[in-house]
């Protein structure tokens, strides 16, 4: 038998554990009602492919719901503008033209967002100039590395290649055993203008 003031604490307890489980009920259908709230509609136009996956990928304008307030959509259609050049960027195209059309909600209640993308003229590498120096010079895996890497004189850029061809030779370093190797210099620089990108 239990004695008073036990009856009391497993009392105690039990109660505790009826309210924690309310709660946690109340939690996991607050989460369920929000994760099938409808979210608006966003429709690009003029890109197709790996650039239109690419914008889909950076935009977070989706995730809006059809109940967004006025104040929060119109942010979100700024930096929906934002997240569009950033997307086009990493394939190389600095000078795009972006139309917006918005519409409120109608019928349906909830609103949508047309983007016309034109990408504009396309960044393509010019000089690619990538030195190993000291004992990793001699090394014919950084080499081969380097000669098959993506990064072409007169391709187009794409900043994957870029950042994959960085990561590489770190990754190479590591398992040749060049502890101590670092980047003296890594640059890409782009000039939107004159249509031309150079690795340094």
């Amino acid at each position: 038998m239990f004695a008073h003031n036990e009856w009391y604490a497993v009392l105690q307890m039990k109660t505790a554990h009826l309210l924690w489980y309310g709660v946690s009920a109340a939690m996991a259908l607050t989460v369920m009602q929000s994760a099938f709230a409808a979210n608006g509609t966003v429709m690009l136009k003029g890109v197709e492919g790996e650039l239109r996956d690419n914008i889909r990928a950076w935009l977070s304008l989706e995730e809006e719901p059809c109940d967004t307030p006025d104040w929060r959509m119109q942010a979100s259609l700024k930096k929906a503008d934002k997240d569009i050049r950033q997307a086009l960027q990493a394939f190389g195209y600095y000078q795009p033209v972006i139309s917006q059309t918005f519409q409120a909600g109608q019928k349906d209640g909830c609103w949508s967002a047309s983007f016309d993308i034109q990408p504009g003229n396309r960044v393509s590498l010019r000089n690619i100039d990538v030195d190993i120096l000291g004992p990793a010079g001699s090394d014919d895996s950084f080499r081969n590395l380097v000669n098959k890497t993506d990064l072409k004189a007169g391709q187009p850029l794409r900043h994957d290649h870029y950042e994959s061809l960085k990561s590489g030779i770190s990754n190479l370093a590591a398992e040749r055993g060049y502890f101590d190797s670092h980047f003296t210099r890594h640059a890409l620089q782009v000039d939107p203008a004159a249509g031309y990108a150079d690795v340094d």
